[in-house]
């Protein structure tokens, strides 16, 4: 398999812009038709660097492990990438924050500031930095991401696949996910994609429903990415 990986960022963009003019036909798997709610509560996150324990939320924590796994099978097919922890670490990282700086009382659920206290502890959410620079890229690739969908397509467009499976695993076209490879790797984004939703959090009045786009994040363009050296 690594042999056959195409590195070139050029043949990369390439490969990309033919998956957007193009309709997916492959099999589609259905996966799970029911599944299991899991309350939100504090999880134990161990900083791969300091080895220290920061309480962090469990969903967060079971998708860490599994981006980990993901940015090295990503390392393994020969590219230079890493993944930056820092923000989740109180010991290591500059602005970490724990889950008890930002969880909610959701006993406070009906109160009139709800939404906007909902809406600063998404905002205040600590997220992965994801790093990547294609072979002839001058610079790095960065990303900020906890989304292991995300992680997933982009490590499966750069083993050749035109489709990859989501966390209930279902089927997700590439051709028609365009957006997470530009997001994730940086490449083709002059490609004309249907704009994100944006999360309720990101609209002018809180409601997701008729808004569409993406939030800006200082350091970072619309989806979230920026270069670095």
């Amino acid at each position: 398999m690594k042999n056959n990986v195409i590195k070139n960022r050029d043949e990369l963009e390439k490969r990309l812009r033919e998956l957007a003019d193009t309709e997916y036909t492959g099999q589609i798997a259905m996966g799970a038709m029911c599944y299991s709610l899991v309350p939100e509560e504090e999880a134990e996150y161990i900083c791969p660097k300091c080895g220290k324990a920061t309480a962090q939320e469990n969903f967060i924590v079971w998708a860490i492990e599994d981006i980990r796994e993901i940015v090295e099978e990503i390392k393994s097919l020969g590219y230079d990438a890493c993944l930056d922890e820092e923000e989740f670490c109180v010991f290591c990282g500059n602005n970490a924050k724990q889950y008890t700086d930002y969880e909610l009382d959701y006993k406070d659920c009906e109160s009139e500031d709800w939404d906007e206290k909902e809406k600063r502890r998404e905002e205040n959410r600590p997220e992965l930095i994801f790093r990547i620079k294609l072979g002839g890229a001058a610079e790095y690739h960065v990303v900020k991401s906890n989304i292991s969908e995300e992680y997933r397509g982009a490590l499966e467009f750069l083993k050749g696949q035109d489709h990859y499976l989501n966390y209930y695993d279902m089927t997700e076209s590439i051709h028609d996910n365009v957006r997470i490879i530009q997001k994730m790797l940086g490449i083709g984004l002059d490609i004309p994609v249907p704009p994100a939703p944006k999360q309720w959090w990101e609209s002018d009045d809180g409601d997701d429903d008729d808004d569409e786009g993406e939030g800006d994040e200082e350091g970072y363009d619309d989806d979230g990415n920026g270069d670095e050296e």
